[in-house]
């Protein structure tokens, strides 16, 4: 039943990824407080509202940098709501190890 609570709040992820999606906004769409909402959402999930929006931008960029290759790492980033190249290269890095370009040519 949690699960179906949380439909609305990925639908929103979903469609909002790349612009700024604050723990308030999440948590209005389900209707519940900031802290009801962030605790039942870790319960649920088994990771924070935040940590769960950064996984999906990461999938997101990591689809992106397949799909489009003429893209630019500064493209990719910004469009997948990372606020710079750097950021974007710094948490890949520790999402994956290997910078984003160098993600890229080993999987092409």
């Amino acid at each position: 039943m949690e699960t179906r609570r949380f439909e609305s709040v990925q639908h929103y992820i979903s469609n909002n990824f790349h612009s700024e999606c604050k723990v308030e906004t999440l948590a209005n769409i389900s209707g519940l407080s900031k802290y009801y909402f962030t605790r039942l959402f870790k319960e649920t999930f088994h990771i924070s509202p935040a940590k769960y929006l950064m996984n999906y931008r990461m999938n997101r960029a990591v689809k992106d940098m397949l799909d489009n290759t003429n893209l630019s790492m500064s493209e990719i980033a910004h469009q997948n709501g990372f606020f710079d190249e750097s950021h974007f290269d710094k948490l890949f890095k520790q999402y994956h190890g290997v910078s984003p370009k160098k993600y890229q040519l080993q999987l092409s």
